[in-house]
């Protein structure tokens, strides 16, 4: 940049910090947050990141110091004091993931953070926070897994599935009643059951989560939660009580196959840690000394689903003067696998009731619900009726058109059915806990005498907050952005599912990739995708490979799918900033970067199973000659790609050696695709046509192709795509996220726009006709709830509303503001996210020729604002000015804090 650049630059820092007015506080704290959460309880190491977010009434507004107290108590932090750890005043503008050095944080303890931060003013803000920490030591679980029965063994060490039975498929209930007598100052109870389970204390249920603990592969690792039950005990007799259902763990005999291994029979492990008044402390586990007894759920399956006869119900099995002596004395089970972690990421909860928009009544008697959306979960029914009625609920996403009977052809082979068996004793509510659907009808038919008081949906995820906004004038945009929100929370199951509602729903790599970026802006995403990166990390074998579906039983590598370790892990990065994430995963990103690089022939890779998965020929597949793995090159492309990864995260972490040594890998690598796949007399990428886009696509948008060829081959793709393919997309999911990507950054938006909107097949709006949620393919088929096309979502914040990170400065701690404005058809974009930085907020409305472009970006970062070079009459504040132009654009250098900057387009 020029003298005459940084000039401009510094008088539009003048114009812009003199003409703010202040109101409120001109320096505060607004959250603080310990590995990425607030005020958690389960902190399973003896350095946590501390991260605080900053805001000011005043424009570029930064931190000097920070000074960041630890200690046991309130009154400690009170009196200004830190018996655990004291950083100092420390002069730097730093506010994320601050790492206390101090030996003094113990596992299952409580802590009291203080954190001071000064401006370059002299102001000073205060704020205190909590955290409590779980076990470190993940190899060690003092408590014995319990449950109904052993299974069978072979010579003592590997079960064997045997045929599905009473046994397999009932729920179970283990017990133990404790006597306290003396006054409780803190309880936390860590507990795990599997497949899932359901912790209760004298009747009540433990919190509120569902479906846990989330999936893992059990051989590596099983998950355990925390909850803080001192409220949940009283003075004298309590009982714990804790129902067992399947889950992923002990699955029908029809599904043990590569969906969904058998591990075992139920089993849960518990710990409850009592400190007393009068310092003492007890420890009370999982042991011999508990009960064991059926539940009243005969029959409980992930696909096909629950069956519960209330008949079988036992009042008061987890409640105090219960009389358990014909209960049996639970088994010592042996623990499932090598590792008990705790689990980080937000737990699946019901977050919302859906209630009907319509209601079909058929004349055999049966009543379908339309919910009017799409959605995970299941229905929750009232009813009233005579002891033995059953109750069936069948669940689907479709009505036939013939007659609006249930059509649940996208459910494949799972039954997704549950059924209740009335006590008959007043009215009944009823839901399923071990078992979820995907669905927008539910189809309620009895057999018996009942009346159905009520039906209505309840919609279950990790309770993952939404921080996003996304409001624009265009019908399309919008439908598009909830069709991606709704997917994307369908498919937030304990890690991200490829569709909720067939006898699959497992994590896909390539699904989960290519919308992490969308995720990650839509959603507080960060431990949510470090769990599935561990569930990817733990089953990376010996030789390197990883799982293209993770987590399952075996590791069978897939290039373009198990890739996705890798590019999560960027993804995350660069969403939220955090290095220790990178330096966590850079073994198993290098280990894996060298399989590839040993398997490679001359740096080329064979296809893989998979290809550019999603392609409109595949939904002909019979007659347009498509074949699995095709193209051919995409496998040494994801090769590439990883290893730029590898290297850039080598210079990230300062390891120079590494980044020499992965720069030259590139280098090879480019040299010999371009070899084998350049044709220079056309300037194209050789391979099938149907893949022709794909295929320029991924070079140019990894830099690969030649510097005198890129032009031409940038020039052939949009020909492609504008008169041969007459303005379609002619893609899978992968040849989507990197198109979205290489037009964003090759200034093409226009391109991208003009394919959200054209109309026919392929393209969006024929897939989402007559949909609230993504299918599976370009035609509508196949499953309706799939977020892998959801990509396209993350374009709208980048490029419509224009919020971007600067990747000299990850974690938007550097915003580059940069919208995109079409010449017709959309002229008002509101958009916002919340990062570990704070809140950006970026819309603009245009009327006539006039555009007026609202942007907040948070105190302690810096910002630009990026805006076409032929607008007019351009002022920022009320200040004219003319900012800095470059290349492609007209540059403004703004800081942080409120703007308003008009124009005329």
């Amino acid at each position: 940049m020029t003298a005459k650049h940084i000039i401009i630059g510094l008088v539009v820092l003048f114009f812009i910090q003199n003409s703010v007015k202040a109101n409120g506080k001109n320096w505060a704290i607004t959250q603080i947050t310990v590995d990425y959460s607030v005020a958690p309880i389960n902190v399973n190491h003896a350095s946590p990141g501390i991260s605080w977010i900053l805001s000011s009434n005043k424009n570029n507004q930064y931190q000097a110091a920070y000074q960041v107290l630890i200690a046991t108590s309130v009154g400690m932090l009170k009196q200004g004091k830190a018996d655990v750890w004291d950083s100092g005043k420390v002069n730097l503008a730093k506010a994320q993931y601050i790492h206390p050095n101090s030996k003094l944080i113990k596992p299952n303890h409580d802590y009291y953070i203080q954190v001071t931060s000064w401006n370059r003013q002299g102001d000073k803000a205060i704020s205190n926070t909590t955290f409590s920490t779980a076990l470190f030591d993940n190899t060690k679980w003092e408590g014995e897994w319990i449950g109904y029965t052993l299974e069978k063994m072979l010579a003592g060490e590997k079960p064997i599935p045997s045929p599905d039975s009473l046994l397999e498929n009932r729920s179970q209930y283990l017990r133990k009643q404790v006597n306290l007598v003396k006054n409780i100052k803190r309880a936390r109870v860590m507990v795990s059951g599997l497949g899932f389970y359901e912790l209760s204390i004298n009747g009540k249920k433990v919190g509120d989560h569902v479906l846990a603990p989330a999936k893992t592969r059990y051989t590596d690792r099983a998950l355990y939660e925390v909850f803080d039950v001192k409220e949940s005990l009283k003075y004298g007799s309590n009982v714990l009580g804790i129902q067992l259902g399947n889950g992923w763990y002990n699955p029908l005999k029809k599904y043990q196959d590569w969906r969904m291994p058998f591990y075992g029979y139920p089993r849960a492990a518990l710990r409850l840690y009592i400190d007393y008044t009068d310092g003492s402390t007890e420890i009370i586990k999982t042991d011999n000394s508990w009960k064991a007894a059926f539940g009243p759920i005969t029959f409980n399956s992930v696909y096909d689903g629950e069956h519960y006869d209330a008949r079988l119900e036992q009042t008061g099995w987890n409640m105090t003067g219960y009389n358990d002596q014909g209960w049996k004395v639970a088994k010592t089970l042996p623990a499932p696998g090598k590792l008990m972690e705790v689990n980080l990421m937000p737990a699946e909860r019901v977050t919302q009731i859906m209630k009907p928009v319509k209601v079909f009544k058929k004349e055999n008697g049966t009543v379908i619900y339309d919910m009017g959306q799409n959605f995970a979960g299941w229905a929750r029914i009232k009813v009233h009726g005579s002891a033995g009625t059953v109750i069936t609920l069948r669940h689907a996403e479709d009505l036939q058109t013939v007659d609006s009977s249930l059509n649940t052809k996208s459910n494949r082979a799972a039954a997704n059915e549950d059924r209740y068996t009335l006590k008959g004793t007043g009215t009944e509510i009823y839901e399923p806990r071990f078992t979820s659907h995907g669905f927008q009808y539910l189809q309620v038919s009895l057999q018996g005498q009942a009346e159905i008081l009520s039906a209505e949906g309840c919609v279950v995820h990790n309770d993952l907050p939404q921080t996003s906004e996304l409001t624009t004038d265009h019908d399309l945009i919008n439908r598009v952005h909830q069709a991606t929100l709704w997917s994307q929370r369908s498919n937030m199951q304990g890690l991200p599912l490829d569709c909720p509602q067939r006898d699959e729903r497992l994590g896909w790599m390539a699904d989960g990739y290519v919308t992490a970026d969308e995720a990650m802006l839509n959603f507080d995403a960060p431990l949510f995708y470090t769990k599935w990166a561990d569930d990817a990390r733990y089953a990376q074998d010996s030789a390197g490979r990883l799982q293209h579906i993770s987590p399952t039983f075996v590791v069978s590598e897939n290039t373009n799918w198990s890739c996705g370790m890798v590019l999560v892990v960027w993804d995350h990065y660069r969403n939220y900033g955090d290095a220790r994430v990178l330096q966590t995963y850079y073994p198993a990103i290098k280990k894996y970067v060298n399989y590839l690089a040993a398997n490679a022939k001359d740096y080329i890779l064979k296809p893989d199973r998979y290809g550019d998965w999603g392609n409109p020929a595949q939904d002909s597949k019979a007659t347009s000659g498509w074949l699995r793995g095709n193209p051919a090159m995409s496998t040494t492309a994801m090769f590439y790609l990883c290893t730029k990864i590898l290297s850039d995260a080598a210079g990230v972490l300062n390891n120079a050696e590494d980044k020499k040594y992965y720069e030259r890998l590139k280098q090879n690598t480019l040299r010999s695709f371009n070899k084998n796949y350049f044709d220079e007399t056309i300037a194209a990428y050789k391979g099938e046509e149907y893949h022709y886009q794909y295929r320029q696509i991924m070079p140019l948008y990894l830099g690969l192709v030649p510097a005198k060829y890129k032009a031409q081959v940038m020039h052939n793709l949009v020909t492609d795509i504008t008169e041969h393919r007459q303005g379609h997309p002619y893609i899978g999911i992968i040849g989507l996220k990197y198109m979205l990507d290489l037009f964003t950054q090759e200034n093409r938006n226009d391109l991208i726009y003009s394919m959200l909107n054209v109309k026919g097949y392929p393209g969006f709006d024929y897939m989402l006709q007559g949909r609230n949620t993504f299918p599976e393919w370009w035609d509508g088929s196949g499953s309706h709830n799939h977020v892998m096309f959801g990509s396209i979502d993350a374009w709208f914040y980048h490029a419509l509303a224009g919020i971007n990170t600067d990747d000299t400065l990850t974690g938007f701690r550097k915003i580059i503001i940069k919208p995109y404005i079409p010449e017709s058809g959309l002229n008002m974009v509101e958009a916002g996210i919340s990062t570990v930085n704070g809140r950006i907020t970026s819309g603009w409305k245009r009327e006539g020729n006039r555009v007026k472009l609202q942007v907040s970006l948070p105190a302690n970062t810096s910002g630009s604002i990026q805006l076409p070079q032929n607008v007019k009459d351009l002022r920022i504040n009320g200040a004219s000015i003319k900012g800095v132009i470059t290349d492609d654009h007209i540059l403004l250098q703004v800081g942080n804090g409120n703007f308003e900057v008009n124009f005329i387009k």
